[in-house]
């Protein structure tokens, strides 16, 4: 398995170090330890923070963004990592997808996820 370092991520994904070290100590990503106690970061880790990255690049806020990942976390079935859904913004908001389902992971509300040629088969009998 490849690991990459905090240099090698920063370079990667577009975020600062100091950034990416500050989620590791939310809790947020749990990344293992070299040899030296550096920090080596899996695909998977990769993974979400280009999504972190993004949600930035939304104007979502670090706080906001934080919060989100917590509920959402304490969501998800023990062992299930935040990868395993997509996690996305939506105007201010940040949502989640697993599969069809979309829902807010703050407040939990479910979005209705109208997709226009779905409606348009049923639109199109009537």
């Amino acid at each position: 398995m490849t690991a990459y370092t905090t240099r090698d991520v920063a370079d990667l994904i577009g975020l600062q170090s100091s950034s990416i070290r500050s989620w590791v100590r939310s809790g947020i990503l749990s990344p293992e330890r070299g040899a030296r106690g550096e920090f080596r970061f899996s695909f998977r880790d990769l993974v979400l923070l280009k999504a972190i990255r993004e949600l930035l690049d939304a104007d979502i806020s670090p706080r906001q963004l934080r919060r989100s990942l917590d509920s959402l976390r304490a969501e998800l079935p023990s062992g299930r990592p935040l990868t395993s859904v997509r996690i996305m913004a939506d105007g201010e908001r940040i949502v989640v997808r697993d599969g069809r389902t979309v829902w807010e992971p703050r407040s939990r509300q479910f979005r209705i996820d109208f997709e226009v040629s779905d409606l348009a088969q049923q639109v199109a009998p009537i």
